[in-house]
């Protein structure tokens, strides 16, 4: 007795299933503007990175799945306490959306750029891209960034630019604040991580202030 197709279409059938998945996932990497080689996360050429681009991020196998939203993540967490923009301190976990918490984690400057696959490392983050722990003087992001409903006259309703996280471009993420659960901005609201079409990673220009006009009303 026989089980299953013959081999010949098993294999017509599996080609086309990965001809299939080649298929999406360029299309995937276009829609999202994600050449991440050469761009200012591609730490390829840094000893450390053990000559990859990804690794310092993320892994295919035995990777950190405590964090909503960091797919096969890699890298060590920001345990930090934030000072936020309206006053007051909050930890991490309170203080910041999920692609917040995995960008801090570097850029916060209290995780070292090579402590990932369970190795402490010993190369921070300087200049330009060192945000800190001092949140008060940036723009709102997490349990500060509450993004106003609709209806009010001094931004643009979510509705009208936001879309789904992984097409590319803006949308919101999702945090508990104050025992609700709201749209919030992020750090990848504003920003692409694997971007190297516009400058600092925005996800779309800012001549003549674009970027910011998407949310403000002025």
């Amino acid at each position: 007795m026989k089980y299953g197709k013959p081999v010949k279409s098993r294999v017509l059938i599996l080609a086309g299933v990965a001809a299939a998945t080649v298929g999406l996932a360029a299309m995937s990497i276009t829609a999202q503007n994600a050449p991440i080689t050469g761009s200012a996360h591609d730490f390829s050429a840094l000893g450390w990175s053990n000559s990859q681009i990804c690794l310092p991020c993320h892994i295919p196998h035995g990777a950190d799945t405590t964090v909503a939203r960091a797919p096969l993540w890699n890298h060590e967490l920001t345990q930090a306490t934030y000072t936020l923009f309206e006053g007051g301190t909050a930890p991490w976990n309170e203080a910041l959306d999920s692609g917040s918490i995995l960008c801090m984690s570097c850029h916060d400057g209290t995780v070292a750029l090579d402590s990932f696959g369970g190795k402490a490392g010993a190369t921070f983050i300087g200049g330009s891209g060192l945000v800190g722990t001092d949140l008060s003087d940036d723009h709102p992001v997490g349990a500060t960034g509450v993004y106003p409903v609709a209806g009010n006259s001094r931004f643009q309703p979510a509705a009208s630019w936001e879309h789904p996280a992984g097409s590319g471009r803006m949308f919101l993420q999702d945090l508990e604040v104050n025992g609700v659960m709201e749209r919030v901005v992020g750090c990848t609201t504003c920003h692409n991580v694997h971007n190297t079409v516009h400058p600092y990673m925005l996800r779309k220009t800012n001549d003549g202030s674009s970027l910011c006009l998407t949310c403000h009303i002025k």
